[in-house]
């Protein structure tokens, strides 16, 4: 899955859908899974994001990039990488490792 939807405009491209949890309820960031090698090199810090979270569908909150891991982690015979977004928005209903489709916008 890849809902890492992109930023539209200016040669940006669209990615398809990446699934995200909900890491820090403090802080409220959200952490991709499952990004590859070909997607993460077009992903850059202070990035636009979009996070729709199952459990909340009518809700769309923006985010931003915060930072990249710089190392990937194998998961089912692929190297995949994490990206950090901080939720610009908070909703009390939030909770740890709640999934989400999320859009990511890319050069």
């Amino acid at each position: 899955m890849f809902i890492f939807q992109a930023r539209p405009d200016i040669a940006r491209a669209m990615l398809d859908s990446t699934e995200a949890k909900l890491a820090d309820l403090e802080r409220r960031q959200v952490e991709t899974e499952d990004l590859t090698e070909l997607t993460i090199t077009r992903i850059r810090e202070g990035a636009p994001a979009s996070i729709k979270f199952d459990a909340l569908p009518r809700r769309v909150f923006a985010g931003q990039v915060v930072a990249i891991k710089d190392i990937g982690e194998t998961r089912q015979s692929a190297i995949t990488y994490t990206a950090i977004m901080k939720l610009s928005g908070a909703d009390p209903r939030f909770r740890c490792n709640m999934t989400s489709p999320l859009t990511i916008n890319t050069d």
